[in-house]
């Protein structure tokens, strides 16, 4: 088995908002982000964690983490 840390970096909005997302399992530190602009917007929290970027409002609307690790699949916001 090896340890994978996945990285992507882009922009949207014309090149006018940046971002960069960052997944590291528990292998490999345990470790998430989500940037926009160079401002974290992701709950860090384990399991799986989701930005929502309003287009319109050209905001973050909503974070929220799924734990796919317990069996009652807990979410935070």
């Amino acid at each position: 088995m090896f340890a994978v840390v996945l990285e992507r970096m882009g922009s949207f909005r014309g090149g006018r908002v940046l971002y960069r997302i960052v997944s590291a399992g528990a292998e490999c530190g345990n470790d998430c982000s989500i940037q926009i602009n160079g401002g974290e917007k992701a709950k860090k929290q384990r399991g799986l964690n989701l930005v929502i970027y309003n287009h319109e409002l050209r905001s973050v609307v909503d974070s929220v983490c799924f734990d796919t690790y317990v069996p009652e699949l807990t979410a935070s916001r």
